[in-house]
Formats: structure tokens, sequence, C-alpha cells
């Protein structure tokens, strides 16, 4: 992963919403993940194997992304902002086990309707 910036850190997330003239949209209802507690307990809540493969829905700049990769095999995150899944796409290019995807996850027809969706997967808003 490209990413060296301390994305649990409120002024980090500042700088670069910042440096991409970009603010939340709160339309969207976009909130940034920028607790570490919170982070290591979602992380230890998905009691995730180096074999899962994970969902994530608004990945937003990809803090929760980024641990998922470190613990999982696959990721696939869907982001139907396009300016975020622009930086995702950019952050997360040199990470062969995530995939970036820009869409809306109610409309992302590649990875099917929920009840085809494979039960071996997790997933996580």
């Amino acid at each position: 992963m490209q990413q060296t910036h301390n994305l649990s850190n409120i002024r980090t997330i500042k700088y670069i919403l910042a440096a991409h003239h970009l603010s939340p949209n709160k339309r969207m209802g976009q909130h940034f993940l920028v607790s570490k507690s919170a982070l290591r307990d979602l992380m230890e809540a998905a009691e995730l194997k180096k074999h899962d493969r994970v969902l994530e829905i608004g990945p937003g700049l990809g803090t929760l992304t980024a641990a998922l990769a470190e613990r999982a095999g696959k990721v696939i995150a869907v982001e139907k902002d396009e300016r975020l899944a622009a930086i995702l796409k950019k952050s997360f290019a040199d990470s062969p086990n995530v995939k970036i995807v820009r869409g809306d996850i109610l409309h992302v027809a590649a990875l099917g309707t929920y009840a085809n969706f494979p039960r071996s997967w997790k997933i996580g808003i």
C-alpha cells in the first residue's frame, strides 16, 4: 500500500481531505474512522484469518481497509463517492489482496445480490 499517513488521526484526515479539496458529504452520511481503539476493537471482533474474504462497504479514505488488508486474504472495498474511490485506488495500487470498486453497493452488479453472495465472506460497513 502506498499510503504512509496515520489514517486514525483526525489531523491526517483533515490534511488529506484539504489536499484533495474535499470535505465529508453529509448527504452520503460520510464519517471517517479516527479512533485507534475503535479500529482495534473492530479488528478483534472480526477474528480475521489469512483465508478470509471481506466486503467493506464505504471505505472512505481506507483506515479500516488497510487494517483488513493486513489480516484478510482478500478485501473488496466498495466506495460510492468517485472522489474517494480515486484516492483509494492510488493508495492501494500496490496491495494485491485489495480491490477497490467504485459504485453504490445496492447497484454493484459485479458482486451479485445479497442472496447470491458467498456465505464465506465477512461484511463490514
